[in-house]
């Protein structure tokens, strides 16, 4: 979902910060403050506070938005989900019905990516016809129809300019999940404890809550750092820049507890195209390098309990050691903003680098890259990766650290190799939404419970076939297209807001 609003928010051109404002009549324009040089900033007038509440109510309610969600587990649940659906929807038909969101026409990218959206809706309903399971494919439909409604509800509601507003929406919400989730864990008795430890021992350890899957935690939290990043460096007082860069080791600290090899590559990717695209490349440094330095420390407070780490949660020693730790973290936390809002003061924001010494850099870089994959084995790592899981893998020991470090895909390239038959036995229109696990049942390697191939295109591929991966690759090509052209097209502090949302889709 943060995904589908991230492309929505890039193609439909939210992120253009023109305003044109007209005085009052007999009014002079001296009593204005009016530049045509102001990029990415509300233009207030004097007499009166405009308009800037709204841009805080929208904030807040889409940080809302992506909480509530959260505590009910991201809707993974029929019922939850059923019913955020229905609301969803309703929203959009009464928004038609009563032209509650006046807006202008869909930008040409925006329609494209919302066609692309319905028409996979369409053939996960329509696969209902040939799939082994209607009624599965009946519950998958009702998923993507929720991302559709999610679309359509943006496209509805958001107005031009909107888009930092729901970028640092979802940045505050991300950030609560994160405070949320590592106080679940350091400060047992004060949220809900899940079943996953009883249910799924080998993964008890790994850190959940409240999402109520540890690499879907890790993957939301993943994608809240360039949004997080984006508003220390863009953020219009000193207080609100600092303020931006204490969530971030708090994040990455729940991100460790929940040992997510996929959210932390996806962390890594966000903030690398958020990085290549910004304008503000030596601010965002700044912003990242105190945050880092503070996550370290986090990271190293964590790893002297092991624990807290990987021992049972709620355990009489994880109980001792979480309110020590909470304090600890929460200290870092606040010192990184106090030292990243003192970097602002005492370095330059802009750094402008000759084009040799910059080459000079690159191949440094490279180079460094290169000998780093070699030293790595990449060939020793793939055959690791494709490996079948050992039975008691993840029982006991050090599990969160060393499996960040390991190699092992978890039984994930048999996963995928399934869904690739299955995409050989239907190439065309796949065997109908919802039959992985049934395929899986039949034909899988391991002898697991499995549902999902643990890959949206992998598995796309085998229930939808060709068409379905095609259009669903549509709506994020959508996205990315629709951010070269946004970032292309955009100046100076204005740009760190599609920067941040291509780094999100991407």
């Amino acid at each position: 979902a943060v995904g589908t609003l991230s492309t929505y928010w890039l193609t439909d051109g939210l992120l253009d910060t023109s305003v044109e404002v007209c005085p009052p009549a007999g009014a002079t324009t001296a009593n204005h403050e009016m530049t045509a040089t102001t990029p990415a900033r509300r233009l207030r007038l004097v007499p009166g506070a405009g308009v800037a509440p709204r841009g805080w109510v929208v904030t807040l309610a889409v940080a809302l938005g992506v909480v509530a969600l959260a505590l009910d587990e991201g809707a993974s649940d029929l019922t939850s989900r059923s019913v955020a659906g229905i609301l969803v929807w309703w929203a959009v038909l009464l928004a038609v019905a009563f032209s509650l969101f006046p807006r202008a026409p869909m930008p040409p990218l925006a329609r494209a990516a919302g066609a692309a959206l319905a028409a996979f809706t369409v053939l996960t309903g329509a696969s209902a016809f040939w799939a082994p399971s209607p009624e599965r494919a009946f519950l998958e439909f009702g998923r993507v129809g929720l991302y559709l409604g999610l679309f359509a509800l943006a496209v509805l509601a958001a107005r031009p300019g909107d888009g930092r507003r729901w970028s640092d929406g979802l940045a505050l919400g991300i950030a609560v999940i994160g405070c949320l989730a590592l106080a679940q864990r350091l400060l047992p008795g004060l949220l809900p404890a899940t079943d996953i430890p009883r249910l799924l021992p080998s993964a008890g350890s790994r850190l959940s809550y409240p999402i109520g899957y540890w690499n879907g935690l890790a993957l939301m939290l993943g994608l809240g750092l360039p949004l997080l990043v984006r508003a220390a460096i863009a953020a219009e007082t000193l207080l609100a820049r600092a303020a931006a860069v204490v969530p971030v080791p708090i994040v990455v600290a729940a991100m460790y507890l929940t040992s997510s090899r996929g959210g932390m590559l996806a962390a890594t990717v966000a903030l690398l195209v958020f990085l290549a695209l910004t304008p503000r490349r030596f601010a965002a440094l700044q912003a990242i390098a105190a945050a880092g330095v503070a996550s370290g420390i986090a990271l190293a407070v964590l790893a002297d309990r092991p624990a807290l780490v990987d021992g049972t949660p709620g355990s009489a020693a994880a109980e001792a050691a979480g309110p020590e730790v909470a304090a600890l973290i929460a200290l870092v936390s606040i010192l990184s903003g106090g030292a990243y809002a003192a970097l602002t003061t005492i370095a330059p924001q802009q750094l402008r680098v000759p084009r040799l010494a910059a080459l000079a850099l690159v191949v440094v870089v490279v180079a460094g890259a290169g000998a780093a994959a070699v030293a790595a084995d990449p060939a020793e790592r793939f055959r690791s990766f494709k490996q079948p899981p050992a039975p008691s893998a993840g029982d006991g020991g050090e599990f969160v650290g060393s499996h960040l470090l390991s190699g092992a895909g978890s039984g994930r390239w048999q996963y995928w190799g399934a869904a690739f038959d299955q995409f050989q036995a239907h190439p065309v229109a796949g065997q109908g939404a919802g039959s992985y696990e049934a395929w899986w049942a039949q034909h899988g390697t391991i002898d697991w419970f499995i549902r999902n191939a643990h890959s949206l295109w992998a598995e796309t591929l085998g229930e939808l076939g060709l068409i379905g991966l095609v259009l669903l690759l549509a709506v994020f090509t959508a996205g990315a297209v629709a951010a070269v052209a946004r970032v292309r097209g955009t100046a100076g502090t204005a740009r760190t807001v599609p920067a941040a949302l291509a780094g999100v889709v991407a």
